[in-house]
């Protein structure tokens, strides 16, 4: 079995492998994937993110062959794959439920599949233990499924899959059944195992944390659209929509216009006053929205570059173990939330005091206002 010995795509160009175009899935009048254009790259960890219902499980066995598209088309290493049947794709799937063989025993299970391609039984052996190595379980072969954990039969679902070497390997929300600290430890070690084999990884997950925290790219889907694709860096602080901004992470949000408008910012009017921030692309009169992340405001802070500023009343203070949230009113009724990291270095207002909220013109998201029509998806 063969391991990438460059495996990070970090300082190498990018190389398109698997594109999609204009791929269409409708059910009855439900529109379930809207004409989707998108292209993965070679070694690249890409995560489909978005709700359920947004089209996302429908994009993946459309990719893995056991759905076919209505209109469009798949391409692969340069070959149209669109009608090739799935045990034809040099593709494989790790579903949520493991999908393992009760009666056959962890050895076994990975070596299905090499097994019924005809490969050797030398090769066989050697593949399997090597698979076995790399998911951290070389010594689990003569272990039944029933005798082993959730996060033991994951990482025997990942073998089973990685042992045929793929180009690409579709993940379908894989630590989804898992308790929060074995997901945690699970997204370091696909993390690196991704990163060791150099292979392609497409993953299916509602769950933003893990998007953010594993993805090169990420594609976040509402209602069998892409909202915006990107890296997790520029989806959280540039976001090019108030559900991509609403859905990845928390946010604080204000309606207004703009009243003044240049090439490197604009001032916008809200209920409170008038709001200050670097984002170009707007004009006078234009209805927005001002996000502004919790993390980002300060309380009382004496800081000049901190040019937006809002008085407000403590309204609540909740802690949440790593972090204290601090529920803010303005004078014109206006809701926003502070977080600080619970590092004991700051004094924590009491309900009902008086603070001054401020943060940098560079920390304002400006946004347009939300689109009320959508498609329908599932």
């Amino acid at each position: 079995m063969a391991i990438n010995p460059h495996p990070s795509n970090i300082y190498k160009p990018l190389k398109p492998l698997l594109s999609v175009e204009n791929i269409r899935k409708q059910y009855v009048q439900q529109i379930v994937l809207n004409d989707l254009d998108l292209t993965v790259n070679e070694g690249e960890f890409f995560f489909l993110l978005g709700p359920s219902g947004c089209g996302k499980t429908t994009l993946l066995r459309i990719l893995s062959g056991l759905l076919e598209p209505d209109a469009g088309r798949i391409v692969l290493n340069g070959t149209d794959i669109t009608h090739t049947p799935a045990h034809l794709r040099d593709v494989n799937t790790v579903f949520q439920n493991y999908a393992l063989f009760p009666h056959m025993n962890v050895f076994d299970n990975v070596a299905f599949g090499l097994r019924m391609k005809k490969v050797s039984e030398t090769k066989v052996r050697e593949n399997v233990t090597e698979a076995l190595r790399l998911v951290s379980l070389p010594d689990f072969s003569s272990r039944m499924p029933s005798q082993m954990s959730g996060g033991q039969m994951q990482r025997v679902a990942l073998a089973r899959a990685i042992v045929n070497e793929p180009s690409v390997l579709l993940l379908d929300e894989p630590l989804g059944a898992l308790d929060v600290k074995l997901r945690k430890q699970m997204q370091s070690e696909l993390r690196q195992l991704q990163r060791k084999l150099g292979t392609t990884f497409i993953c299916v997950t509602h769950d933003q944390d893990e998007a953010l925290t594993l993805g090169d790219r990420i594609a976040v889907m509402n209602k069998g659209r892409f909202e915006q694709i990107s890296d997790a860096h520029t989806l959280y602080n540039q976001p090019v929509s108030h559900y991509v901004c609403d859905f990845l992470g928390e946010c604080n949000f204000l309606e207004g216009s703009v009243q003044q408008a240049t090439s490197t910012g604009c001032r916008v009017s809200v209920h409170d006053g008038f709001i200050e921030a670097s984002a170009p692309g707007f004009k006078e009169a234009d209805q927005v929205t001002v996000g502004i992340r919790p993390e980002k405001i300060a309380l009382n802070a004496t800081d000049e570059t901190r040019q937006n500023q809002l008085q407000a009343v403590v309204s609540e203070r909740i802690f949440t173990g790593n972090h204290y949230q601090i529920e803010c009113i303005t004078p014109a009724g206006s809701h926003l939330n502070v977080l600080f990291m619970n590092n004991g270095s700051l004094e924590l207002p009491e309900q009902g005091a008086s603070v001054q909220l401020s943060w940098k013109n560079e920390d304002t998201i400006i946004l347009p206002m939300p689109d009320k029509g959508t498609v329908n998806a599932s």
